[in-house]
């Protein structure tokens, strides 16, 4: 697959270091980190207690590959420490913070934010709310004034996409977002397709209307996200509200709007919130059968990733690598 092989080169070119906070109760996890450090795409840490996982899996020492047990790991005073000057956990006494330190993702967030490691995969076995509070509470955002964005990737054979790639604003970060916000997912979603991807992004609002035909005060706030991204960004490809065939297919296009600069061909799409952005999600990975690589959450201070709990090894070991390749911004 000439996507993976790419991603895999990117990562290698500036190695950095990835946690997985649910190496202690996740096979899974175990399966994805041979694959990462065979290929050597990222080292990786992960939380767990280490006679544990030695007596389930073999061969998990090496240069690629760490263990820390919050336990006894000789970060706990460090890492209280740091925990203790959050404004959440500054009043806790000593035994509540010490049982704070024991959650896997507040150690995980801390690692990260005290430079122990570059960024973050999770949700292999766990839903995105847990992940999402503790890194929120830690890590903080880049800018406070910009929302935060989520992306899929979608690669594979598909005769009706003809096999290109899509990259998806899935809302997993921002379940409604406002005219403002849809803007954020735009910039953020554009950023990063330019990063991975060497062709030309080319943006479609989605809606469950065309706006050549009708107005509908559904879709007001896509309408105006679109007017305001196009305003700010007139060198780039971008056109809305649309309907998810007008966005991917020509015919459909040529139909239902003519004048669209995008002539079918969008490769990134921006929903308008959590349920359409799962739905779409959903159709692509199980009817379409394409690759679903995400979701990357960003706009915190460090990459962090939340896999679907129905991803693929190869999948997982793929987001790994373009949570690496985040990290080297």
């Amino acid at each position: 697959m000439k996507f993976k092989k790419h991603i895999f080169e990117m990562a290698k070119q500036d190695l950095k270091t990835i946690v997985f906070p649910e190496a202690g109760f996740s096979d899974k996890v175990i399966d994805v980190i041979r694959i990462v450090a065979q290929y050597k795409i990222a080292k990786v840490v992960l939380i767990g207690d280490e006679t544990a996982l030695y007596m389930r899996y073999n061969s998990l020492e090496g240069d690629y590959v760490k263990i820390i047990n919050p336990k006894t790991s000789e970060l706990k005073a460090e890492l209280l420490e740091s925990l203790q000057s959050i404004e959440k956990y500054s009043s806790l006494p000593t035994a509540e913070l010490e049982g704070a330190l024991l959650n896997p993702f507040v150690y995980t967030a801390l690692l990260v934010k005290n430079g122990y490691a570059d960024g973050v995969v999770s949700g292999l076995e766990t839903p995105s709310y847990k992940i999402f509070a503790p890194v929120n509470e830690i890590l903080g955002y880049t800018d406070p004034e910009v929302s935060l964005t989520s992306t899929t990737i979608f690669i594979g054979k598909n005769k009706r996409l003809k096999n290109r790639a899509l990259l998806l604003s899935d809302c997993v970060a921002n379940k409604n977002p406002s005219e403002k916000e849809l803007v954020d997912n735009a910039d953020a979603s554009v950023k990063f397709w330019k990063t991975i991807f060497m062709e030309e992004p080319r943006v479609a609002f989605l809606s469950h209307i065309c706006k050549e035909f009708e107005d509908d005060v559904c879709a007001d706030t896509v309408q105006k996200a679109t007017n305001m991204f196009k305003f700010q960004n007139p060198s780039i490809v971008a056109d809305g509200e649309m309907q998810l065939d007008t966005a991917v297919n020509q015919n459909a296009q040529e139909r239902k709007f003519p004048n669209s600069r995008i002539k079918g061909n969008a490769n990134v799409l921006l929903v308008p919130d959590a349920t359409s952005g799962s739905v779409l999600t959903k159709s692509l990975a199980f009817i379409a059968g394409l690759n679903q690589i995400g979701s990357l959450v960003h706009g915190f201070k460090r990459p962090v990733s939340i896999a679907s709990r129905t991803n693929t090894i190869n999948e997982i070991v793929m987001l790994t690598a373009l949570t690496a390749i985040q990290a080297q911004e």
